[in-house]
């Protein structure tokens, strides 16, 4: 999954543009980055295999220019990637996902001590239908236009889930809950990292959950692709191997074939001799 960490912070670099604010009468503004919270959500076969990551980074920023006109305001920025499971070839482990909805809500306390509830703010992101490898999704909300500090209390939200089904590559579908299933995260502005997530749902579903990730457990066994896949991965690399042993001794002018046919001699006439 190491493309999922180059890519949000490609994205993060690309949107750097928050860190000069230009003001309305020509001067520059300033803005500062207060806090980041990254959280991945993972969900993996009984035996292990990982066939879904969501990784996603929040990022609050205070703006704030002293005069003409006077601007003093929090923003939340979220990016949020969609990444399939893949074999030791880089065969995907999913043929699809499916839900009815996908939404990212956020929810913190504004600088004033003000609660915004998750289920009355608008998404940062929100998907329907299904979700495909490799999709990245983003949003920028006002969280206070007048705040009286450059620091918020907490700041983190919900993931929803609604109707979140899976097909493997076998075409076998996973049922990951039929109703509505929300993880909630939270990062109060004074510690180094989150609060463990909580995870409501209506399903037995196994999990773990702590500050950064939370993980899922689905009660299915893997494609016969993985399988498949790593034992041809195993062959591929034992074959340039092979190979690569086979230029180096060439050019060192070591004469494999000969001595692998007086070792073989050699065996058979130790075993004889037993």
């Amino acid at each position: 999954m190491k493309r999922a960490h180059i890519l949000l912070i490609a994205i993060l670099m690309v949107t750097s543009n928050f860190v000069n604010v230009r003001a309305q009468n020509g001067s520059n503004g300033q803005s500062f980055v207060m806090d980041t919270l990254g959280y991945n959500i993972s969900f993996r076969l009984s035996d292990g295999t990982e066939i879904l990551q969501i990784q996603s980074m929040l990022r609050v920023i205070y703006v704030y220019q002293h005069h003409q006109p006077t601007i003093s305001q929090h923003t939340l920025t979220g990016f949020f990637g969609f990444y399939y499971g893949k074999t030791a070839i880089g065969r995907s482990i999913l043929r699809e996902v499916k839900v009815t909805r996908f939404e990212f809500r956020p929810q913190w306390h504004d600088s004033v001590g003000i609660f915004h509830d998750a289920d009355l703010v608008e998404p940062l992101v929100s998907i329907e239908e299904t979700i495909p490898d490799g999709y990245l999704a983003g949003g920028q909300l006002l969280m206070d236009d007048n705040a009286v500090s450059r620091y918020l209390p907490d700041f983190g939200g919900k993931f929803v889930f609604d109707n979140l089904v899976f097909v493997l590559e076998d075409g076998r579908e996973i049922t990951v809950t039929n109703d509505t299933m929300e993880i909630v995260i939270e990062k109060s502005i004074n510690r180094l990292s989150a609060e463990n997530a909580e995870v409501v749902h209506g399903e037995n579903l196994t999990y773990s959950a702590d500050y950064n990730a939370v993980t899922f457990s689905l009660q299915a066994s893997a494609p016969a692709v993985v399988l498949v896949d790593f034992i041809l991965a195993i062959v591929i690399i034992s074959s340039i191997g092979a190979l690569f042993v086979s230029v180096v001794a060439r050019r060192k002018g070591v004469d494999v074939p000969r001595i692998l046919h007086r070792f073989g001699v050699f065996r058979r006439s130790a075993n004889n001799g037993s």
